[in-house]
């Protein structure tokens, strides 16, 4: 198996067609915003600088053939003594994730751990090397991927001059290992999820949440809370079964960005794109590019101008911003049913 390398944005391309904002539903022309085409769109896995180190040196190298393989299944249970302020981390390396509702205080977890090697040897040598670290602290469910290389540790060190991010990759170890995780939780427990190389699932989740593939798909469903979601590589699907009252953010680089928000809402929503199309079937209107943030130089105030297009959906409130360098954006009226 091949992995899939980042493609680079092309803002340069003269075939590419300027992004463009759309409301079908309100029947308006066309309405071309210039300044999204060329605005700094921020990569998402900017905040975790393991993620785009592992991605530049990782990537390009196929995984190992596989001549032996075994699947492994644990059961796990957890039991929250607050679940209204339980929170579910999930860090991975190589693997999927989906969490659903679950009954009671309880978290259950289903783990299926794939190994493949080139030899038994190599894959004793996986089975010793690689494991997930179950841990609960401060009403913090936690299941990490742990590894030799230290991966979130050591690359967060190279980027400040530290210590080298030096995981080899899959192939020229011989061996790959997965861990697959099915969650069940209370509904109101807050979210951190994170992969390299999987899908993340999330249906009927209704806590805060904060999730990120690099090459994988994400798909949420059901959300009621504010917060951040962002893939690197591939396709990025969320739908509100009801507004947040906060600020939330949903990016990509190289995939489309799809998300679905009730008729009903009052929000404001940000839109930026370097190759790609912005389209809306929600009744929003034109609102003024909002002044940016303020610094004060020289005994006087410097407002940098926000980018991208801003639209006003009902009588608006919170910021949502949307954001692809390589994708197009689509916002959608929520089902009634979106849990």
């Amino acid at each position: 198996m091949t992995r899939p390398t980042p493609n680079d944005p092309t803002p340069s391309d003269p075939t590419v067609s300027k992004p463009t904002l759309s409301n079908p539903a309100m029947r308006q022309p066309t309405m071309r915003h210039p300044a999204v085409r060329h605005s700094a769109v921020r990569h998402p896995a900017a905040r975790h600088p393991a993620i785009l180190l592992l991605t530049a040196a990782l990537a390009l190298a196929p995984a190992a053939r596989a001549e032996v393989a075994e699947t492994e299944t644990e059961h796990h249970e957890l039991r929250l003594e607050q679940p209204l302020d339980a929170r579910l981390r999930i860090d991975l390396l190589n693997g999927s994730i989906a969490v659903v509702p679950g009954a009671g205080d309880t978290v259950r977890a289903v783990v299926t751990i794939r190994r493949t090697a080139d030899d038994e040897g190599r894959l004793e040598t996986a089975r010793r090397e690689i494991r997930l670290e179950i841990a609960q602290t401060e009403g913090t469910s936690s299941f990490v991927m742990r590894t030799p290389w230290n991966r979130r540790e050591s690359c967060a060190g190279a980027a400040s001059g530290g210590a080298r991010c030096d995981f080899p990759g899959w192939d020229r170890l011989g061996y790959e290992v997965a861990y697959d995780l099915r969650v069940e939780v209370p509904r109101s427990v807050a979210l951190e999820l994170e992969t390299v190389w999987g899908d993340i699932d999330v249906r009927g989740i209704e806590g805060p949440f904060e999730v990120g593939s690099v090459f994988g798909e994400v798909r949420l469903k059901g959300l009621a809370s504010a917060g951040s979601a962002s893939n690197v590589n591939g396709p990025l699907w969320a739908a509100f079964a009801h507004a947040p009252a906060s600020e939330s953010e949903f990016q990509t680089v190289n995939g489309p960005l799809e998300v679905r928000l009730p008729r009903s809402a009052d929000a404001d929503l940000s839109f930026q794109t370097l190759n790609g199309e912005v389209t809306t079937d929600l009744p929003v209107r034109s609102m003024p590019r909002p002044v940016g943030v303020a610094e004060r130089k020289g005994g006087r105030f410097v407002y940098r101008s926000a980018a991208g297009a801003w639209v006003r959906l009902g009588d608006g409130g919170p910021t949502f911003t949307f954001e692809t360098v390589n994708g197009d954006i689509t916002l959608l009226a929520a089902e009634e049913d979106n849990s």
